[in-house]
């Protein structure tokens, strides 16, 4: 067998690690440049909120925030990311208004590659970001991939609350998870900043963390990843 056989035969788990390694890679480079520009929102923001006794809507949601299973790091480095490979928590929780098909969201292994995207409503980085990727699901290039998010950091206190309703402004259009004043699934997930978007694969491991805007291309790349992984 030829060498270019070889490599035909181990392409598609190659190539997977490579687009992975590479999202990652221009992750890293956004970071440093968000972290100079206060481009991100590091875990300390989500930590305070969980202990300045904002609320998480108006109204007391019906079902609890859980989360099982061991819950991963803090993100430090897409590039070397340890949780990279191993389960993520399930998460189940009070689906935001308007947004699924009964009052609960779960999040967990169901063998489709899965996106998730932890937004805060007051973040202006995820104001940019939510649009975008709308967009990208309408235009049909999300296809192939479960979509869900969590909109968690919810402050009454804070800019473009609550969060239902800034969410439905835009359009979403898939479940949503809302997290509690603990922010316990942002918690579970490891979130470092603001948008915070976790790739994983069918049998519920991560592929991919990443912290800050992608722009479209950076999102595209990371659905493209997702539909790899299987």
């Amino acid at each position: 067998m030829s060498r270019t056989q070889n490599r035909d035969k181990r392409g598609p788990q190659r190539q997977g690690q490579g687009e992975s390694k590479r999202i990652a890679s221009g992750v890293r480079r956004n970071w440093a440049v968000g972290a100079a520009i206060a481009g991100v929102v590091v875990v300390a923001a989500v930590i305070a909120v969980a202990t300045s006794g904002g609320d998480t809507e108006t109204t007391t949601p019906s079902v609890p925030v859980v989360a099982t299973g061991a819950p991963l790091s803090p993100l430090t480095d897409p590039l070397l990311d340890p949780a990279a490979g191993t389960p993520a928590p399930t998460l189940t929780g009070p689906a935001v208004s308007g947004t699924a098909d009964g009052d609960v969201v779960e999040i967990s292994a169901n063998g489709e590659p899965t996106v998730v995207l932890f937004v805060a409503h007051w973040c202006s980085h995820c104001q940019a970001e939510v649009p975008r990727v709308v967009a990208l699901h309408a235009a049909g290039e999300t296809e192939g991939v479960r979509l869900l998010a969590v909109a968690t950091a919810n402050d009454p206190n804070r800019p473009n609350y609550p969060a239902a309703g800034w969410l439905a402004s835009e359009g979403w259009p898939t479940p949503v998870l809302l997290d509690d004043a603990a922010v316990t699934a942002a918690k579970a997930f490891g979130v470092s900043g603001f948008p915070f978007i976790t790739v994983l694969d069918g049998g519920g491991n991560v592929v991919l963390r990443t912290s800050g805007e992608l722009g479209d291309d950076g999102l595209r790349r990371v659905f493209e990843l997702a539909r790899t992984t299987g």
